[in-house]
Parts: C-alpha cells; structure tokens; sequence
C-alpha cells in the first residue's frame, strides 16, 4: 500500500504541483534500502523517501507524509521564509 502511495505522490508532484521541477523516476538504494525520488520545490532540493513509512527530507528536517495534503502542507511549512519580528 505504501509503495502505491509513493507511486502516486511521484506522480502528482510531477503533474500537479507547480514549483515542483526535475521530477526524478523512483530509484533503489540497496545499501540504505530506500526507494527515493528527488526533486526541485522552488529551487530547494527535496527528497521523498520510502522505507516503511514515506518521509519528505528536506535541509532541516524530515516530515512524515501519508497523504497528498500532506505532502502540499510539508512543502508549504518548510518553504516559508521566517517572519521579522515587529518591535
């Protein structure tokens, strides 16, 4: 089931998310045992992982995705440029 979710998210990121840019197929590493695709999300490197469960690694952290919204709202959250504070 996870791995047709994983299927999926490739795809829609592919196709229906608009800063998503080169898409990679989904690839092994036999030595971590991971199914990964890379990607672009408005110019930041991005990874979706799957080993048991499918993480999105991002540069600071690693979010667990079990859904497209998910996947939007991780993207989103890690995206955000921090605010300034107001004095």
């Amino acid at each position: 089931m996870k791995k047709r979710l994983f299927k999926s998210l490739r795809q829609q990121l592919e196709y229906e998310i608009v800063f998503a840019k080169n898409v990679s197929r989904p690839y092994h590493d036999a030595k971590k045992k991971l199914d990964i695709v890379d990607f672009e999300y408005r110019g930041h490197p991005y990874q979706l992982v799957l080993n048991g469960k499918i993480m999105l690694d991002t540069r600071q952290q690693k979010i667990q995705i079990e859904s497209f919204q998910d996947l939007v709202d991780g993207l989103t959250q890690t995206n955000r440029k921090p605010q300034k504070a107001v004095a």
